[in-house]
Formats: structure tokens, C-alpha cells, sequence
């Protein structure tokens, strides 16, 4: 099906939109400054009633007596009406404002209003969603005034191999989901620790970490490489002579070269080492140390091998019906796990030219090493001939790291202001796009300012035009929609992050939508979104533009 894009020109405050043409291409013509502040684009996939409700529940979100009780009003609600009615109640306010319908045929006319206006969508079953005490709090990125960048962090509870075998198959319904109602560069979204025990995950990125500090100790450092002579001086140092004696040593260190140029960098030494290799190697450690503790056991070995057999059959079945993948970042201390995952899965499903990429990591670049990984991950793609896409936010766990670095009295991994986020977020954003390989990127974000770098950086490329078709941009289905659409009013590819489940099985993630939106609704850019949904009803009912003044509160 052909997805229709249209491109409006403002006039003297007026929209002009040929929403029945096709897509027109980057070119000069297209501001590098975008205007968000077009309610009749922004809302024009909104019937009135639905301007009126989304109105409705933005103000509701900022009543502090509702959002704090959030959970007790709900549990209250099922006690004295019954669950029938508070679902029902449930489904026609902030269910029907944050997420898409409760089975695929209830979101099917939600994705089709998407599609006819040129805009994507990111399906996910929300239903297995849990929050754990330490997420039920909304992270806040300092005291940033216009802080517009929060994207949920939903966390699983480990409940046993058989709970994470039957995942694989509520995923494979969400991949059918989106190849049907979404049928041109569909993406789903999925967690790994949703398919292994977090402290498997725990246990490989403390190896991985460590993995990496070792090629530190034989002597590699940062940039620079490891000849086969400082190679061979440090594996003696470390390690018991083998048994094939110095061949044996060579071959290993041949197997490390992935270019043949007689020397081993941090990439090769990542891309070639695996952890069942560490795992042989540190048998024949000297001493037992940090890398010997840190090498998992065959159990260990066993468990890794079914979660990645998992991700495989997800990843399989989206590469079949031709969806993309988006794995979603998680927190720090099984970040490097995740990673490895998403590099064993890009090697396998992102080769296919015609397809274009299938898997997605996602990097968080409030991390202090954000830059460094996501340039790292790009060198690791282009040495071993795969494609890489990814997609940028800012981050989800910010309250729960910097708790756990306090605890354990260590630097916590977030930048420390606002501003630093913002610098980290939009060099990311500059390498990525920049960069010769032209990888695919999802930019997602409720921020303007990084909405308007990304454009600015775009028109800067040799061929803007072709750069802009692998650069897509990501909202939250409810939330900043002048964003969204005036992006896809513009030609550019705009998605929403839509959500989708039972009710009763979605009310976390309903709990996490509004407690979110207390804390962004004081933003400039909300209250702004609040007043054009003001605006509009106004223009709607009335057929003029008076909009009433809306408070910060």
C-alpha cells in the first residue's frame, strides 16, 4: 500500500496542505528551522471528540492528588464499581488517549488514520509490562526548564525459563500485528531481559566489561593495537603455556585479526572474542582473577545459549515478514549483554541489501560513553560487513542509576546537567548521520530543539535527499503530536510509538503514561500542546482562533 505523505506551506498563519499528493523530496525549499505550532496539522487525524479527550486527560495528568494515587484510585475503583466499569472507564479516557486498541483489530483504524497522514508506527504489546519499585517514579533529566524527552522504562520480571519461552510467542503476534497493519517499514519494539533472567544479563556484561579490561592488560590501548609480539608477552604473562606451544598462541592471535595486518585492535579483539572463548581461555589462567571470576559457568553458558536461541526466533520471524526489529536500551548493568545480543542478531538479519536492516539497538546518550559506544558499534558493522541502525534517546533509567552509584559509592554513568545530555545527544545524532556508511536512525525524541538539529544536520549532507530516507524520528502515541505530524507534513519519516493490550493488562504502563505527563506538563513545549488542543476545539466549534490561556499548573 502506498503510504501518503503532504507538505504544507504556511501563509500568513494559514495551512495550505495537498494532503492527497505524494511525498515531495528534500530540498532547499525546506526550512531548516520547523515550526511546531500548526494545531490544524498537528490535530487533523483528531476527530473533535477526540481533541476534547486528549484535553481532557493532559489535565488530568496534572492534578498531583491523581497522579500520587494513581494505582489506589484504580484498585479503589475495581472495589466499589467492579472491574467491568473502571476498565470500561479506563478505555475511553486514557486508554483510548496512550495506546491503540487492545487486540489487532482494535488498532487496525489507529494505523490506518497514521498511515494516511505519511506516519509510521512502532507496535508494542505493553501487556506484559511490570513496574519495579525502583521505576515507579518518573525520571526527570535535572532541572532542565523545557525537559520534553522522557521515553518510558518498563522492566520484566524473571518468573523462569518457561515464562521467557512463552514471550517468544506474545513478540511473534506483535511481528504479525505490525505486518498487517503496517505493511511499509513496520517496527516492533522488544526487550531482551523479557527473554533471559537480568542476572544472566548481569552476569555476561560484567564479563563483557571485564573481556574488554583485559585487552587493556595485554597491553592494547584505546586506539592504538596489539602487535603479535606484545600480544604473545602478555598471554604468557597471564596465561599457562599451551599445550601447541608458540603455534598455538599464533593461531589464536591470528583468529583476533580479522584484517590480517598483524596487529589487534579494540574492535577485532570485540568483534572475534566470544564469551565460551573466554570461558576455555581462563581454565588455563595462572592466577584466578578478575577474569577468571568474571567467565561464565556451563550453566551459565547453557542459559545464554536458549536466550539467544530466543531473540533468534523473534528476530527470524521479523526478518520473514519483513519488520524491523527496535531492542530497546535498559539499564547500565546489563547494557553490555544487551549489546552483545543485538551485534550476534545485526551480523545474522542485517546483510540483506533489498530489506535493509532488521535489527535496531538502542543507545541512551545520557550515558557518559554514549559517543564512544555508538562510534564503536559503527566501526564493528563496517569491519564485519553488516548493516547498522540504531535508535537514539535520551534515556529512562536516570533516578535508579544514579541510586545504585550512590549505594555503591562509584561515579554514577549519567552526564550530570541538562546541557551535557543535550551536547551528548546531538554529537551522536551528527556521527550518526554523517557518517560514510549512511546508517539507518531513529531519532526519538518530544524534544523540538533536537528535532530542529537533526533537520539542520540532514540539510547540511552532500544529498540530503538520500540521507533523509534512512533517518526516521519517534513519538509516544498521546504525546507531542505537533511534532509528529508536522515532521510527516514535511516529508520527513515520522512514527509513533504506539502501544497496545488488554486494558487490565495495560494499567502500568497507563500509571507510568500519567505520571510522566505530571512532570512535562509544566514544560514550555506541553503547555504550548495544551493551549493548540485548546486552540483547535476553539476553531472546531467555533469556526476562529481564540485560544484561552492555559496555566503552568
Amino acid at each position: 500500500m502506498l503510504t501518503i505523505r503532504y507538505r504544507s506551506e504556511v501563509f500568513g498563519g494559514q495551512a495550505s496542505s495537498s494532503r492527497l499528493g505524494f511525498a515531495q523530496p528534500f530540498s532547499s525549499g525546506v526550512p531548516a528551522q520547523l515550526r511546531f505550532d500548526n494545531p490544524e496539522v498537528a490535530f487533523h487525524t483528531k476527530t473533535t471528540g477526540e481533541v476534547f479527550r486528549g484535553l481532557l486527560v493532559l489535565k488530568m495528568c496534572t492534578f498531583n492528588a491523581i497522579v500520587k494515587n494513581a494505582e489506589i484510585l484504580y484498585k479503589s475503583s475495581q472495589t466499589i464499581l467492579g472491574s467491568t466499569i473502571t476498565n470500561w472507564l479506563l478505555k475511553k479516557t486514557f486508554f483510548a488517549h496512550f495506546c491503540a486498541g487492545e487486540s489487532e483489530r482494535e488498532i487496525a483504524p489507529t494505523m490506518q488514520k497514521l498511515r494516511e497522514a505519511g506516519v509510521g508506527g512502532i507496535l508494542d504489546y505493553a501487556a506484559e509490562a511490570e513496574l519495579s519499585a525502583q521505576s515507579k517514579k518518573p525520571d526527570a533529566m535535572g532541572d532542565a526548564p523545557d525537559r520534553t524527552d522522557f521515553m518510558h522504562a518498563r522492566v520484566y520480571d524473571y518468573e523462569g525459563e518457561k515464562k521467557c519461552d512463552a514471550r517468544v510467542k506474545v513478540f511473534e503476534t506483535a511481528l504479525h500485528a505490525v505486518h498487517n497493519t503496517t505493511p511499509e517499514e513496520g517496527f516492533a519494539a522488544i526487550k531482551i531481559s523479557a527473554l533471559g533472567a537480568p542476572v544472566l544479563l548481569e552476569r555476561i556484561s560484567t564479563a563483557m566489561l571485564e573481556m574488554a579490561a583485559f585487552y587493556e592488560r595485554l597491553g592494547g590501548k584505546g586506539d592504538g593495537a596489539l602487535s603479535y609480539d606484545d600480544f604473545k608477552k602478555g598471554w604468557l604473562n597471564f596465561f599457562n603455556e599451551p599445550k601447541g606451544g608458540e603455534e598455538e598462541i599464533r593461531r589464536t592471535f591470528d583468529k583476533l585479526d580479522i584484517y590480517h595486518d598483524g596487529s589487534v585492535d579494540l574492535v577485532d579483539w570485540t568483534c572475534s572474542m566470544t564469551l565460551v572463548d573466554m570461558s576455555e581461555m581462563v581454565k588455563e589462567c595462572k592466577e584466578h582473577g578478575p577474569l577468571y571470576d568474571a567467565a561464565l559457568d556451563e550453566e551459565e553458558l547453557e542459559l545464554m545459549k536458549s536466550m539467544l536461541h530466543r531473540v533468534d526466533m523473534v528476530c527470524q520471524k521479523a526478518y520473514n515478514l519483513g519488520v524491523k526489529i527496535m531492542i530497546d536500551a535498559e539499564w547500565t548493568a546489563i547494557q553490555p549483554a544487551i549489546d552483545n545480543v543485538v551485534v550476534h542478531m545485526m551480523r545474522k538479519y542485517n546483510r540483506d541489501t533489498e530489506k535493509g536492516p532488521i535489527v535496531f539497538n538502542t543507545f541512551q546518550t545520557y550515558l557518559k560513553d554514549a559517543r564512544f559506544r555508538v562510534n564503536h558499534h559503527m566501526k564493528m558493522a563496517e569491519r564485519e560487513g553488516y548493516q547498522f541502525a540504531c535508535k537514539v534517546v535520551r534515556g529512562a533509567y536516570m533516578v535508579s542509576e544514579r541510586l545504585k552509584a550512590e549505594s555503591e559509592n562509584r561515579e554514577a554513568p549519567i552526564l550530570d546537567t541538562y546541557e551535557e545530555t543535550t551536547a551528548s545527544c546531538h554529537g551522536v545524532i551528527e556521527d550518526l548521520i554523517t557518517h560514510p556508511s549512511q546508517p539507518r536512525l531513529m531519532v526519538a525524541t518530544h524534544n523540538e530543539g533536537t528535532v530542529n538539529f537533526t533537520v539542520k544536520t540532514l540539510e547540511g549532507c552532500d544529498n540530503p535527499e538520500k540521507r533523509q530516507e534512512r533517518v526516521y524520528f519517534g513519538q509516544l502515541l498521546g504525546m507531542s503530536d505537533p511534532i509528529t505530524f508536522i515532521l510527516a507534513d514535511n516529508a520527513y519519516k515520522a512514527y509513533k510509538y504506539v502501544p497496545y493490550g488488554p486494558v487490565k493488562d495495560v494499567v502500568p504502563y497507563l500509571i507510568r503514561r500519567t505520571q510522566e505527563n505530571s512532570t512535562l506538563l509544566g514544560t514550555p513545549a506541553v503547555i504550548e500542546e495544551r493551549k493548540m488542543l485548546l486552540t483547535e476545539l476553539w476553531r472546531r466549534l467555533f469556526g476562529r482562533r481564540t485560544p484561552g490561556k492555559i496555566a503552568a499548573s
